[in-house]
């Protein structure tokens, strides 16, 4: 890998619906090379296999998986950052791309000039709901709220990997925990922020597509209920519980802030919000109160 290639890494279940994903990381512009690694479950189904191999050739390089019941995202993306490490001598930019997401062509690029430009050691960009109806629009913005900004935030202290791109030497030993399901991607970019001595940051400029299935009230009640549910297991497991509520805390002065004109011009989204976030909270009040029965 030279300075200036990328290699993409795209964690999959979803097999042939992840193809999108796949051709608009290849469509990446503004890189020497672009190499995308898919990783995940879905490297064990031989007709995705196939069909990669036949339509993408060797650009595009599906990497082994254990053949066990499981593997979450953290294990799928430490595949791909393993396969790297391996490389002799990797340098280059990886964008972390969820197999729900399109990006556009100049995605990449825009944030490698976000990231030289100001002190965000790792940047995404905005995140537009697709289809856009008013439940997919709410929990993308529930969740994504902070990726909404009507300017460049490069400082905002909390991330998720979504469309993340950040320079190898960065991530170096760095990896996800393979042990949850929930915030494992909150963690790794933290510990990257404090490895590079950085921020994490958003860059208004560029905006991708997000090809969820979740555009319904039951939708957006089961996400946000098991978000509140498994989350806190993990900040209660993985995080001192004070440490993690500072920064989130933070994070959301910060995204309130930046924000605020793009709610005000959309009240029903802060309607949305609130619901959401009541379902979050009842995810969280479950859990403590299964416990407290046991």
């Amino acid at each position: 890998m030279d300075i200036q290639s990328l290699s993409v890494i795209i964690p999959t279940v979803r097999g042939q619906k992840a193809l999108p994903t796949i051709e608009s990381a290849l469509k990446q512009e503004g890189f020497s090379r672009v190499e995308v690694l898919v990783c995940g479950k879905s490297s064990l189904d031989r007709d995705f296999r196939q069909v990669c191999e036949v339509r993408f050739g060797n650009q595009v390089k599906v990497l082994s998986c254990p053949e066990k019941e499981k593997v979450l995202p953290g294990e799928a993306r430490n595949i791909g950052l393993d396969y790297l490490q391996k490389q002799k001598e990797p340098t280059g930019f990886v964008l972390f791309l969820d197999d729900d997401i399109v990006a556009p062509a100049e995605y990449a690029a825009v944030l490698r000039r976000f990231l030289e430009e100001t002190t965000a050691c790792a940047a995404m960009g905005r995140v537009q709901s697709m289809p856009v109806n008013c439940w997919s629009r709410i929990i993308d913005y529930s969740n994504f709220w902070w990726l909404r900004m009507e300017q460049d935030v490069p400082d905002l202290g909390w991330l998720g990997t979504g469309a993340t791109l950040l320079a190898w030497e960065s991530i170096g030993t760095i990896r996800f925990r393979e042990d949850v399901a929930v915030n494992e991607d909150v963690l790794f970019f933290a510990e990257v922020a404090q490895s590079a001595k950085g921020t994490l940051g958003v860059c208004s400029r560029i905006e991708c597509e997000h090809h969820h299935n979740r555009s319904s009230f039951c939708g957006l009640v089961s996400y946000q209920f098991n978000n509140g549910y498994y989350g806190v297991n993990f900040h209660q497991s993985h995080y001192r519980l004070g440490a993690a509520l500072r920064r989130w805390y933070s994070f959301t002065k910060t995204a309130v802030t930046r924000n605020r004109g793009y709610v005000r011009k959309r009240p029903w989204l802060a309607v949305g919000i609130m619901a959401s976030f009541f379902m979050f909270e009842a995810g969280i009040f479950w859990r403590f109160f299964k416990r407290t029965k046991q």
